[in-house]
């Protein structure tokens, strides 16, 4: 008789905390907005074009911002990846950031990612004048 009221009692317990449990909001951690962005190559010259993929999960991009990158959409690629392409202004040579900002919907949190690209100095082309030198 005993061991049935520890039962009954075990068993009503487990219901009304399971119940608790599904009538409980999911975690928003499960929810969190996240961010990553990453260059195709490394390091450029001003004036080329590089490719730039970012990606937001749980959040759409609020923004892609480079102070050495005039960046413009492409397209989206698969896994909700989207392409942009950038072109190189010219500036002086040495690390800049990408920064990509993610924003989820409704409940405004905020999430972002860094890379930082290298612009290599300009190529200086001398072209040569006058006729070639010849033996003496």
């Amino acid at each position: 008789m005993r061991k049935r009221t520890i039962a009954g009692i075990t068993a009503g317990l487990l219901a009304v905390t399971a119940g608790a449990a599904l009538a409980a909001k999911p975690s928003e951690a499960g929810y969190a907005p996240s961010a990553k962005v990453w260059v195709g190559q490394h390091a450029a010259v001003p004036g080329a074009v590089v490719n730039v993929h970012g990606v937001c999960r749980n959040s759409k991009v609020s923004a892609l911002t480079s102070p050495v990158l005039n960046i413009r959409f492409d397209r989206t690629a698969g896994d909700g990846v989207r392409d942009y392409l950038g072109q190189v202004r010219d500036v002086a040579p040495g690390g800049y950031p990408v920064v990509l900002t993610c924003q989820a919907a409704g409940s405004g949190r905020i999430a972002s990612a860094t890379t930082t690209f290298r612009v290599w100095p300009k190529q200086i082309v001398k072209v040569p004048s006058g006729a070639p030198q010849t033996g003496s």
